[in-house]
């Protein structure tokens, strides 16, 4: 229970969605015991897609009045105190984003028996990583940073103001 807001209920949902793909082609020598070379070659792809969705709603209008009159500034709202309104009035954080990936690569590796059991071989792999992030609009209160409320920024900054002219006398808290 909150102090001065009993019906405090804080509603969240959260939703991920993964899907994912991997496919890779590969070659090899076929290693008889006359040869002393072999070799490996091949192709790999991966597609991902992770998807997350998050929204809490709160009665944040609530909250910041009683934290505005707890810290003597007076009735206040989300807007007055944190700086942002609900989202759509209601919602106090929506995180909505996607992210894709995808990956290909070619690869090779050549190796010589030098002696029996010591080998000696070269390697190369060489593709392109493509990631992006979408992001969709949405809004969050900023949770975890510790903001005065506007109202009070406005005085301060105004005896800021009064406290660097030559002819007043500084601000008494």
């Amino acid at each position: 229970m909150l102090p001065g807001v009993p019906d405090y209920l804080s509603v969240g949902t959260h939703q991920a969605r993964q899907n994912n793909w991997t496919e890779e082609l590969r070659f090899t020598s076929n290693d008889d015991e006359k040869s002393r070379w072999s070799w490996v070659a091949g192709l790999y792809y991966q597609h991902n897609i992770s998807a997350d969705k998050q929204q809490f709603a709160e009665p944040f209008d609530e909250v910041a009045n009683y934290l505005s009159e707890y810290y003597g500034y007076g009735p206040g709202n989300s807007l007055s105190y944190f700086g942002e309104a609900p989202v759509d009035g209601k919602f106090s954080y929506i995180d909505n984003f996607t992210v894709r990936e995808t990956d290909k690569a070619a690869y090779g590796n050549v190796s010589y028996e030098i002696l029996d059991g010591l080998k000696a071989g070269r390697g190369l792999a060489r593709g392109p990583e493509r990631l992006r992030l979408h992001r969709l609009p949405g809004r969050a209160l900023r949770h975890g940073r510790r903001r005065r409320p506007i109202a009070a920024r406005r005085r301060r900054r105004r005896s800021h103001r009064a406290s660097t002219s030559p002819t007043s006398s500084p601000p008494t808290r």
